[in-house]
Order: structure tokens, then sequence, then C-alpha cells
């Protein structure tokens, strides 16, 4: 995925303007394909988790979480994704062992660490395979705009300090569909970090919003006075800088990539020659770390973290009363 316009952060400039018409475009797109959809039930409950815009929001953090909140009282529940970056077309199980990113995306490597996971590029078609499999319970990772499969619940996921961006439909904006219609979609919100653009005023006021902060787990254990070179290829990779600056690590040198971006042997030897000049250490997240090779990953630290629920309980309350 290329890196995100800057101007689609707003506010509305010449550029963006001048993509409406193509926006206009995408929206009747939309509201085709939802005339046409015939929604299916594949069986079980299905929690969706999705977001608004492209890039990243935190949906994958939250489908982590989720699994924590989830697994006990479905203990085979099972998460599905379309793999983004991965080449997998027809459902397949993850195996962490075997699959490298380039064969199933990087976002399912993690997740199957925690849960099975199921990725294919027709949802429908992989959640009933993973329902085949013996899944009581499907969380999708992804898939609010998606009006083919019925779903018990779905939690729309925001990056407060991105908001909506410029508020405009792609590729004028970084929005999949307009904000009222993924209100209308989901069932809840899950605010992610300080709520700057204040978009809890406009959340209709039926929906329930659930905040939580990403913290940095307290396994990570770096060099003492440590030098280093952190580098991402996620949605918003100064989000990823700005956490490593409030951590008080030393950061002296930083590389942005796109999000989901395939690093190869060129980037591997360029990232190390970086690091050389300036006596560092590489840093960067545990979704691009599994991206690398596993001997190229022994020159990485990477920094696990998790989302802080502010009010768990009334998160686990919510799941409790939508399913069964």
């Amino acid at each position: 995925m290329p890196k995100a316009p800057k101007f689609w952060a707003g506010p509305r400039g010449l550029r963006s303007e001048l993509l409406v018409p193509f926006s206009v475009i995408t929206f009747f797109i939309n509201r085709l394909r939802s005339a046409r959809a015939k929604p299916v039930s594949v069986g079980v409950p299905v929690v969706c988790v999705g977001n608004a815009t492209v890039g990243g929001a935190g949906k994958t953090p939250t489908v982590l979480s989720l699994i924590d909140f989830l697994k006990p009282r479905y203990p085979r529940l099972a998460c599905v994704s379309k793999g983004y970056g991965g080449k997998q077309h027809i459902p397949v199980r993850v195996d962490s062992q075997k699959h490298t990113a380039r064969d199933v995306g990087d976002e399912p490597l993690l997740i199957a660490q925690k849960a099975t996971c199921w990725v294919g590029q027709d949802r429908v078609k992989t959640c009933q395979t993973a329902v085949e499999g013996g899944a009581e319970l499907i969380l999708l990772d992804d898939g609010l705009q998606d009006p083919r499969l019925i779903r018990q619940c779905s939690l729309i996921v925001v990056d407060s300090g991105f908001g909506f961006g410029n508020r405009l439909i792609l590729p004028a904006g970084p929005l999949r569909d307009r904000v009222d219609y993924a209100y209308r979609a989901a069932d809840a919100m899950v605010m992610i970090g300080e709520d700057v653009q204040q978009i809890a005023q406009e959340v209709p006021k039926t929906m329930p919003v659930f905040r939580a902060h990403m913290q940095a787990n307290d396994g990570l254990r770096l060099p003492k006075d440590g030098r280093f070179v952190a580098f991402a290829g996620i949605g918003r990779p100064q989000k990823f800088f700005d956490t490593l600056a409030a951590m008080g690590i030393n950061v002296v040198h930083s590389v942005a990539y796109p999000d989901h971006h395939p690093y190869t042997k060129r980037n591997q030897r360029k990232l190390l020659q970086i690091a050389a000049e300036y006596e560092a250490l590489l840093l960067t997240t545990e979704k691009d770390a599994v991206r690398f090779p596993p001997e190229f990953r022994e020159h990485l630290h990477a920094l696990p973290v998790h989302l802080e629920w502010e009010r768990p309980r009334d998160l686990a309350k919510f799941l409790k009363e939508h399913l069964p």
C-alpha cells in the first residue's frame, strides 16, 4: 500500500477538491454493492472490527485484545482476515511456523500467535471454512463495509489523533464510505488515544464509546542508554515514533515506510547501513518485524504493544449482551 497522501489529513485543499468527482463514484459503487447484497449467516456469531478510513486506526490491536475478552467464553473462536499483502486467495488456516507475511499478510501472523486465524479473499467463504473447521465464533478483522455477512455486533475503531482526516471518500480523502454510513454499520465505537479531533461529540447518542490507549508491554528489554534507529511501515508511522519519544527512548533517526511495506533485501541492507552510520540499533513494531526473514530479525528490536481499556467491564458487558 502506498503512503497516504498528506492532504488526506485535512483541511480540504485544491488537490482533494479536484478528486471529489471520483469520490462520488466510489460512494455510488458502495451503495450499489449494498443494495445488491444478500447478507448470509455462517451459523455462528460474528463480531466485526472495522474502521471508516484506510490505514492504521488500530484494528489489529483491538482484535488481539478482544481475543482475551472472548476466548474464555468461546475457546474455539477463530479470527478471519483478508490477509492484506499476502498471496493466499482461497481460505487457509495461518500457520506461523510455515507461513510468511508474503503468504498470508503481517497482521494474521500476529493474530495466529494468540488464536486460530484464517485468511482468504472472500470473507464469506473464509468464515464458512473456519466454521467447518470447528470455529464457534468468528472475530472478523476488517469488514465493516462488507454487507454480505450477518453480524451479531460490529465495532468501529477510530484513531483519535487522526479522526476521519479531511472527511472525504477515496481518493479525495481517507474514508472508505461516508461517516454516517460507517456509524449505521456499527454498534459501538472503540476510540484509541486522546480525543483531540473531538469525535465523541458527533457520535450518535445511542452508540456506546469504549476508550482505550496503546501501551508498550512491560516485557520490552532494551539496552541501557541505547541509541536507536526507529522505522515503521504502518498506517501512520508517526504514531510509533511519538510513542517511542513518550517512553524516553533515544531515537537518533527515524524512517517511515508505506503501510504493509514488503521489505526487500535492498531495504535490509539500507537499514543496516543507516544503523551503522548512527552507531545505533534498529527498533520497529511487531507488525513490521514479522515481515522480515528470521535471520534478519536477529538485528531488530520490536516494540510489543497492547490496548489498555479505560472501562473494560463496560466492554465485557456489551459483548455479553450482544452475543448468545
